[in-house]
């Protein structure tokens, strides 16, 4: 079995306006484990930064929100996961999120404020069915995400995940009916994180997957446990689209490891598609950045459209 991957291709970067308006509004962050309504001020996330990147609050800090432009207020519509390769950053997501939205302005935010997604956008197609994009960043919008984010390197990707039937895994991403508007210029949104197990392999045939190209985790609301543990009622997921997947055991030292991006909530289940879909296409369209990227396993067959 192999699996077609088809891209659109376009640059943003005409759109890019360096000039900021402090007037626009801001953001707050909601980075606490617990999902209370704390927002940790600027002074505690730069503490946060000296901690491991295993613990549960750095991983967070890879998951950035998209917004849309609606009259006055912005409006979150989606989750992206921040990725470095070698010097270039990306924001990896879910084509149908950037799709929906492509005649509209996407925004990205921090405490200083909104601006525009400038970069070079590239978009999974028909025939593809792997439902992923990536956005290569323009160099100062990377910069200016960087004291408030944090990227994930390539050191922290498995390509070569399978699941088996105690296969750990958690979501990340921001329901955005989570999504909190303070006032009039402060928006204050959590991140999420689902924790479950791998449905049975028999299962993923039955919902028309692969365990070789996705993840699909077992999602019943009133019976989740984040990503620390600790069982929750979850929200409705929609806006987690393009967050990160994290492989994982379910002991507090457990390491973990990109293994996939959300993309689709179906009743009773989460799915992902494997992060190796997403970083072949990268490997194609920018081959000055081949060298970079991990090999995809003998087990996975992909086949570009174009060649």
């Amino acid at each position: 079995m192999f699996i077609i991957l088809e891209f659109s291709h376009f640059d943003t970067t005409q759109y890019f306006n360096p000039v900021r308006d402090e007037s626009k509004p801001k953001l707050e962050f909601l980075l606490n484990a617990r999902f209370e309504s704390i927002a940790y001020p600027a002074c505690q996330i730069a503490q946060e930064m000296d901690q491991s990147f295993s613990s549960e609050i750095e991983l967070r800090r890879s998951v950035c929100p998209l917004w849309l432009r609606q009259g006055k207020a912005p409006e979150a519509i989606g989750s992206t996961t921040l990725l470095k390769v070698g010097e270039d950053a990306f924001a990896l997501t879910a084509a149908h999120v950037l799709e929906e939205f492509k005649d509209q302005s996407v925004l990205i935010g921090t405490q200083n404020g909104f601006r525009p997604l400038v970069g070079e956008v590239s978009t999974s197609s028909p025939p593809d069915i792997t439902d992923n994009a990536f956005i290569r960043l323009h160099p100062e919008i990377a910069d200016w995400l960087a004291p408030e984010y944090r990227f994930l390197s390539l050191e922290q990707v498995d390509v070569g995940d399978l699941p088996t039937a105690s296969s750990g895994y958690e979501f990340l991403g921001v329901p955005y009916r989570k999504v909190r508007r303070a006032d009039g210029r402060l928006f204050r949104f959590p991140v999420y994180s689902y924790a479950s197990t791998s449905i049975p392999i028999s299962g993923y045939q039955a919902l028309g997957l692969s365990p070789v190209f996705h993840v699909a985790v077992d999602f019943v609301p009133r019976r989740v446990r984040d990503g620390d543990g600790r069982r929750i009622t979850a929200p409705n997921p929609q806006g987690m689209s393009g967050g990160p997947i994290f492989s994982r055991g379910f002991s507090a030292n457990a390491g973990r490891r990109l293994v996939a991006l959300a993309i689709e909530h179906r009743k009773g289940v989460l799915i992902g598609i494997r992060i190796g879909l997403v970083l072949e296409p990268i490997r194609w369209t920018y081959p000055q950045l081949r060298h970079f990227l991990p090999p995809l396993p003998s087990h996975v067959r992909l086949k570009n459209s174009s060649d």
